[in-house]
């Protein structure tokens, strides 16, 4: 029992492990697949946002907006009957003079090519959705638990002769921007924002957040963003604070105003107007937080064209 322990466990940080990041990892021998290799290149030219295409062969552009790409190979074509294996995987970083661009060699046979553009690091689970299901999806969890701008592609590729495509990348995540409209009490220090049944990891397969069937006693942990309030923000109105999600069907999304002394100054529950929040959206809930006035909801499904900065730092983010 302890050799098949061992042997699952050295499986497993053969895979997921990488002693150099841009080293090929070929993790499974598949008898099915041919022992000729082809070349195959990948050319993420494009990076989509909100329909503005961001040309990524200037390499500060692409660096611009993902800080590392991850590439995941599985043989096998996906099909509910057909088991994804392991085959493959590469990382990116933005520093390496190649970036944005994937060269390869792949053995002739049917393969689903999983890309994922990122701003720290991560990697894939294969998890099965219900109890029935045969064999599980690719499951994509950054490393620190926290959720990024994260961009994806799944490409199903036969390979039988070399390869040369470019690749276009879409968001996968949602916003949440929360505008205050009454005035910042004085003695407010915090605001929280938290997520019923938030899940940490998004489907690759659907661009979503991972759904699991789970009764109402079972939900995911609920997950909580919080906001300092700066001695500018109190007594004046306008206070707004964005977050990014995974897209995904939240019971209940809350506010809470937390106190110099950590007493809770105001809660408010926001109203569910929509079933599922979706991709690259930004939906805009605007009210007061210290009346019983109700919020309001608005849809902006179009992101401002990026920014050239770097990529900031997410909100501290707790589960309870």
């Amino acid at each position: 029992m302890k050799k098949y322990l061992l042997l699952i466990m050295t499986v497993a940080i053969i895979f997921f492990s990488c002693k150099k990041e841009n080293a090929d990892k070929i993790v499974t021998d598949n008898p099915t697949l041919s022992k000729t290799l082809y070349p195959v290149v990948f050319n993420f030219s494009v990076l989509q946002t909100n329909g503005v295409k961001t040309n990524s062969l200037s390499t500060l552009a692409l660096k611009d907006q993902i800080k590392y790409l991850h590439y995941f190979v599985f043989s096998g074509p996906f099909e509910p009957i057909n088991e994804l294996k392991p085959f493959k995987q590469k990382t990116q970083k933005s520093t390496d003079q190649n970036f944005g661009n994937i060269t390869d060699s792949l053995p002739a046979g049917q393969y689903s090519i999983f890309f994922v553009g990122a701003q720290a690091l991560g990697n894939v689970s294969m998890e099965r959705k219900i109890a029935t299901d045969l064999y599980g999806v690719p499951i994509f969890y950054y490393n620190n638990s926290s959720i990024y701008d994260t961009f994806n592609k799944r490409l199903d590729l036969i390979v039988s002769a070399p390869v040369n495509q470019a690749v276009e990348l879409t968001r996968i995540t949602t916003k949440i921007t929360i505008k205050l409209t009454d005035q910042m009490p004085a003695n407010a220090a915090t605001i929280k924002v938290s997520f019923e049944d938030f899940p940490v990891g998004a489907d690759l397969l659907l661009n979503i957040g991972n759904h699991r069937p789970h009764s109402d006693i079972d939900p995911y942990p609920t997950a909580t963003f919080s906001f300092p309030v700066n001695d500018d923000d109190k007594g004046k109105t306008g206070f707004t604070l964005s977050t990014l999600v995974w897209p995904h069907f939240y019971p209940t999304i809350s506010i809470d105003c937390i106190g110099l002394n950590g007493e809770l100054i105001a809660h408010k529950e926001l109203s569910r107007a929509i079933p599922q929040l979706n991709a690259n959206t930004n939906y805009i809930f605007s009210g007061k937080l210290f009346s019983q006035s109700a919020f309001s909801i608005t849809i902006n499904d179009e992101w401002n064209a990026p920014v050239n900065v770097p990529f900031s730092l997410p909100s501290a983010i707790s589960t309870n």
